[in-house]
């Protein structure tokens, strides 16, 4: 069984056989022999150890595995010693002859899109597109400036904010080709130690080129160039201030999520037919991951990080199936809303005085109350697992000599049958002890029950010449219309 060690290649960690370690270490020998004492040597050794670790990871078929000898060996080949041409630091084998995994090709990678700032008049945008997809960036700069020019004609309200907001808008996106490497990339060129060697020596002897470098740059490149900078730096602060104020609600939503799945699971278990647990961290979820994915992107342009295109399929593929979710099982419960019914009563009360009473029942132990948050509607309870709704309350002339309670109650379903049961499980309590009549001043709504839009009304129909004293309680509790007789 062959050793292995693990190592760090440009930050990431790789088990390598000893064999195929040594090599490695000994080509990176070579390079900080051949360009270490050198002021762009750096740079080069930087950029190929950034390349051997991308090559290594598209080698391998999995994390764990371990990188061998033959694989080394083959990248080297691609990459070239230090101080070969171009001509000669050409492949000397093939991927087929190496055991297990097919070794890439080292030297080509896709082009990549950056802001070319050699030779650029501003932020380097259109020289970037140019170079991206190998055209004169004359032409680029052309089309832009006519393009823009239109919008002095037609549609300025449209052409010109788009056109320049969208300028600033790729600036700050799109990154600048900084290291040789990544002008590479830019042009779609070979990576090898000779081409970025070459590349960043055509870069120190053609600097005097660029007009933002030279002291015979134009005063008006330099000024636009100044404002662009500006416009940037505002640009960026608001995108900071936007930031900010979506990481509030963002931090504000997981500390409501975490509240409700330790003391709200109750209280969802009245409104909703899926299980509370579930229903809370759905709905949190459902606003999370937008405030949370918005945040990642003003974070990748604010810090000019790589985006993560598997992160960000990832985070969309997850948001579209738990909306989808969301959506089925919150459907479901808006048919619990579709049909409404009501259903009524008459009862009759027997053997009143002609002098009544009005005293509300309250339950609760003691006479006291158990609810403690009232909207002038609904009353939740200490443990948010019951809500009382209020009744609506009036008062009648009766048109005989009797006193009469009409209850009529309302609720909805899925359906007519569904709607009336939830009606009649509507509790209206009512009780008369000698002279005094107790009226509930609420119903419960339980869990079992779920909340349907329950609504009660109850009219006191009351003999002409009675006398109805209502008690200060009542007053604070139901507090009715004024009596008044009917005409």
């Amino acid at each position: 069984m062959k050793t292995t060690v693990n190592i760090s290649v440009s930050g990431i960690s790789f088990l390598f056989e000893q064999d195929a370690y040594l090599e490695l270490e000994n080509y990176m020998a070579s390079l900080h022999n051949a360009y270490g004492e050198n002021a762009e040597g750096k740079e080069i050794i930087n950029d190929i150890e950034a390349r051997i670790a991308e090559l290594i990871l598209s080698w391998q078929s999995a994390p764990n595995t371990v990188v061998t000898r033959a694989c080394i060996d083959h990248i080297i080949e691609q990459l070239g010693m230090p101080e070969e041409s171009a001509e000669t630091a050409k492949p000397k084998g093939t991927a087929g002859q190496y055991e297990n995994n097919a070794i890439p090709d080292a030297g080509h990678i896709g082009k990549r899109l950056y802001r070319n700032t050699d030779g650029a008049k501003l932020g380097g945008v259109l020289n970037g597109i140019a170079s991206y997809y190998n055209t004169d960036v004359a032409i680029v700069r052309l089309v832009w400036i006519i393009v823009f020019c239109l919008g002095f004609f037609w549609w300025q309200e449209y052409i010109i904010p788009i056109m320049s907001t969208g300028y600033i808008l790729l600036w700050i996106i799109i990154p600048r080709a900084k290291t040789p490497r990544q002008k590479l990339e830019m042009q779609g060129e070979k990576i090898t130690v000779s081409s970025i060697q070459d590349n960043l020596r055509q870069e120190l002897d053609n600097r005097y080129k660029n007009p933002k470098n030279s002291e015979f740059a134009s005063l008006f490149a330099n000024f636009i160039y100044g404002i662009g900078k500006i416009l940037r730096f505002l640009l960026m602060i608001i995108l900071a201030v936007i930031a900010i104020a979506i990481a509030l609600p963002l931090v504000g939503a997981f500390v409501l999520m975490f509240f409700l799945l330790v003391n709200g699971t109750a209280g969802v278990a009245l409104f909703s037919l899926l299980n509370p647990f579930w229903a809370i961290i759905l709905s949190a979820l459902s606003v999370i991951i937008p405030l949370g994915f918005s945040l990642y992107v003003l974070i990748v342009i604010l810090f000019s990080l790589k985006w993560s295109r598997i992160f960000i399929i990832a985070v969309l593929a997850v948001w579209a199936v738990i909306w989808a979710i969301t959506g089925a099982f919150a459907t479901r419960d808006i048919l619990q809303y579709s049909v409404p019914r009501k259903i009524a009563e008459d009862i009759t009360l027997e053997q009143a005085p002609d002098t009544l009473h009005l005293q509300p029942l309250i339950t609760g132990e003691n006479g006291s109350p158990l609810y403690i948050y009232n909207d002038d509607d609904l009353s939740f309870n200490n443990n948010f697992d019951n809500i009382r709704k209020n009744i609506s309350f009036k008062i009648r002339e009766s048109h005989d000599s009797t006193y009469h309670i009409a209850i009529t109650k309302s609720a909805r379903g899925t359906d007519s049958e569904t709607a009336i049961d939830n009606a009649r499980k509507i509790a209206v309590d009512y009780k008369l002890k000698g002279d005094t009549l107790y009226l509930s001043p609420s119903f419960p709504i339980t869990k079992e029950m779920k909340y349907r839009a329950q609504e009660a009304e109850v009219i006191l129909y009351c003999p002409k010449n009675s006398i109805l004293k209502k008690s200060p309680a009542w007053e604070q509790e139901i507090n009715p219309k004024k009596f008044h007789k009917k005409d």
